[in-house]
């Protein structure tokens, strides 16, 4: 829904399922040494599969074995995201040694020693004497090598998309997984990247000399904490043998903000989603009476009549992507990059379950049971003040106090739906208002003449012609020598501006003086530009309308000049 200029001004100033063929599923064993010569650990294959026929997620699903497990024994649940259209990547590791019962135990039983090991384990770099896992043996050393290998190997496939280069992981792209020490592996990386969902299956980090969960668990502040908490999944067994359940579900689920998002729900007398919970169980026997490994090991899992897993609507649920949200300027209605304080649009589908738009100032932090936080690049989660929610789009200003980077949107609907985004934020993001709120066209401005004798007069620069039902210019007449005109423009991301100097402006390729750039001062997040006019311009017709604010140039708009 995009405003005309006068609603926009009144609205910030008041405040068919069809089932995968199958047969189209490709899936590959792949020995990591084929991939890397200097990977000499840990050689047995990791597991692959990509399912053409399911429309692509363009997200990967990284799954970490249990320790001493591999890819192998795991292909049910890998078949099952690959169905769901995700690329599929069961990774095998070194894993030989299990977190919680070989490595952090007794005299090396600390709170920090579950993040040396599994950050070594993890990019290779030296933290602790326990273990020593070379970079190339290292998790991510075996996932670049091997997505570069499937990009050669399968030009067509997407595989590239998950690499930044050839030396970096494209984390917002995947969602992390893993069974046991794989789970935890999956945890911590969340904790440490941004990505795009983790799914933890009977996995927890404990000391039980401390009687605590593991600091990177418990003292989000002790990471870059860089995943929101409503994208972690947790699925354990209450009967499960290695983990003890109600630490798992009343001291670890919580302390990664789990709880916050619905109790523990047992799937057993429960349908998706599950009160779209975090946290799941179930106390189903088991056929091989292995509780630890029956929720996600192929041969402890229970089957149903027609051969499928009992817990594959389970997995589905963990799996299912969040539904989307593109975040861009409510002005110019670019994506990237968005500032502070600037105005928002959100745009989606399922965001709220009605429409309506504040009136009320302060903004309200929710409307229609619609909230959006935003957690920036240092971590820090904030909730956002709202102007108008809908259930394809939500009008929100990005929080005071948001720095620069990228920035996770959450929005969570009435019903408890949550669509996720992603928004670089920088300290400027110029965007300007357009008469028909297009984010193109003509501004949605006013002019402003000054007389010689000091007299003032506000003059509008578009008007709604009924007939044709759009705005059309009112040409701007610059009059005699004596007067003074101004182009006051309306915007947001603006009013961080470094300098006056740092705002420039051309009309109609013609520089002009900028005397004011900031915030409005009367309504949130609105910014304005006072431009003093060229008398070069009279008589140029329809001109361009540029503007740059610290380099960043905001969308070009059009006046008519008389």
């Amino acid at each position: 829904m995009k405003f005309p200029l006068i609603l926009i001004l009144i609205f910030v100033c008041c405040v068919s399922t069809v089932e995968p063929v199958y047969a189209q599923r490709q899936t590959y064993f792949i020995p990591p040494k084929e991939t890397d010569p200097q990977i000499d650990t840990n050689l047995e294959s990791h597991y692959v599969a990509l399912n053409k026929s399911a429309p692509s997620k363009n997200q990967l699903f990284l799954f970490f074995p249990g320790t001493g497990g591999t890819p192998f024994f795991y292909q049910r649940l890998a078949n099952t995201a690959a169905d769901l259209g995700f690329h599929v990547i069961s990774l095998n590791y070194p894993n030989d040694q299990a977190v919680n019962r070989d490595l952090c135990v007794g005299p090396n039983a600390d709170l920090d020693c579950y993040a040396k090991v599994r950050l070594e384990i993890k990019d290779g770099v030296d933290r602790t004497p326990l273990l020593n896992i070379t970079r190339a043996n290292s998790i991510e050393n075996r996932l670049i090598k091997l997505l570069i290998y499937l990009r050669a190997r399968f030009p067509d496939d997407g595989w590239g998309q998950y690499l930044v280069n050839d030396s970096a992981i494209r984390w917002s792209s995947i969602v992390v997984s893993g069974h046991s020490q794989g789970g935890g592996h999956a945890g911590i990386i969340g904790r440490y990247h941004l990505v795009a969902r983790v799914v933890m299956f009977a996995a927890m980090d404990y000391s039980g000399r401390e009687m605590k969960p593991a600091n990177w668990i418990a003292v989000p502040g002790s990471t870059p904490n860089a995943t929101p908490a409503e994208r972690f999944f947790g699925f354990s067994h209450q009967r499960d043998e290695a983990v003890n359940f109600t630490i798992l579900s009343t001291q670890v689920w919580p302390a990664y903000g789990m709880n916050a998002f619905g109790p523990v729900v047992n799937v057993d007398a429960a349908a998706p989603p599950y009160g779209n919970t975090r946290s799941l169980t179930s106390n189903l026997d088991s056929p091989t009476n292995n509780h630890h490994g029956c929720v996600a090991v192929d041969r402890n899992l229970a089957l149903r009549a027609d051969g499928s897993p009992v817990y594959k609507p389970v997995w589905e649920y963990l799996l299912a992507t969040p539904r989307e949200a593109a975040n861009v300027s409510a002005a110019s209605y670019q994506s990237s990059p968005l500032s502070a304080e600037s105005i928002t649009s959100a745009f989606g589908s399922g965001l709220a379950t009605t429409t309506m738009s504040a009136s009320t100032v302060p903004l309200p932090l929710t409307l229609a049971g619609t909230s959006v936080k935003v957690r920036d690049s240092a971590g820090t989660e904030r909730t956002a003040p709202l102007f108008f929610v809908s259930p394809t789009q939500v009008n929100y200003l990005i929080p005071a106090g948001t720095v620069p980077g990228a920035a996770s949107v959450t929005i969570t609907g009435g019903d408890g739906a949550v669509s996720a985004g992603i928004a670089q934020i920088a300290s400027v993001a110029p965007g300007l208002f357009a008469a028909d709120a297009s984010g193109r066209g003509l501004a949605a401005a006013t002019a402003l003449r000054v007389r010689a004798d000091g007299s003032q007069q506000f003059e509008p620069v578009a008007r709604f012609d009924a007939a044709q039902q759009k705005f059309v210019a009112a040409p701007i007449d610059l009059g005699p020598e004596t007067d003074q005109v101004f182009l006051l423009l309306f915007g947001t991301g603006i009013r961080f501006r470094s300098a006056l100097g740092a705002v420039t402006a051309k009309i109609g390729g013609v520089d002009c003086q900028a005397p004011f750039a900031g915030a409005q001062g009367d309504f949130v997040g609105l910014d304005q530009v006072n431009v003093r006019l060229s008398r070069a311009l009279i008589g140029r017709g329809e001109v361009d309308v540029a503007l740059t604010v610290d380099g960043q140039t905001a969308n070009t708009l059009k006046v008519h000049i008389k």
